[in-house]
């Protein structure tokens, strides 16, 4: 009886270790993966963004990016918010100008802002734009 219960309780172990492995495990990450934009930022979340190849024809153009930003915090931010176009091998080709971003809260976390923002990049390195990083900082007020 003892040898049984030993082997009952050893059973139920392994078993319950080898299922452990393969619980269903759902994501809790909230941020959203646009394709060639990234965020840089504590403050916000992309709420939305796409990345653009302006062509003429088969001549490149420019670049361009269109993003939305969600608020994560529950009140008005004042924020600075700075595009920078990259290559493959990440090298800065073009900072955009700063630009200021207030961004209203409805009062609770996740709140998006209706303005779409955009930068724009039409120098010579512009066939070589890879992704585009959004960096967005607290701008304080004085």
């Amino acid at each position: 009886m003892k040898k049984t219960g030993s082997l009952l309780i050893a059973f139920v172990l392994i078993l319950s270790v080898l299922l452990s492995g393969c619980q269903d495990k759902e994501s809790t990450d909230n941020i959203l993966n646009f394709e060639n934009v990234e965020l840089e930022s504590d403050l916000v979340e992309l709420a939305y963004g796409n990345f653009t190849i302006n062509r003429d024809g088969d001549l490149v153009i420019g670049a361009q990016v269109e993003y939305r930003l969600r608020n994560l915090m529950e009140s008005d931010q004042f924020l600075n918010s700075t595009a920078e176009f990259y290559d493959t091998s990440d090298i800065l080709l073009y900072t955009a100008p700063t630009k200021a971003i207030d961004l209203k809260s409805k009062g609770s976390p996740g709140d998006e802002d209706a303005t779409e923002h955009e930068a724009t990049y039409s120098g010579e390195n512009a066939s070589q734009v890879s992704y585009v990083k959004i960096i967005v900082k607290e701008r304080y007020l004085t």
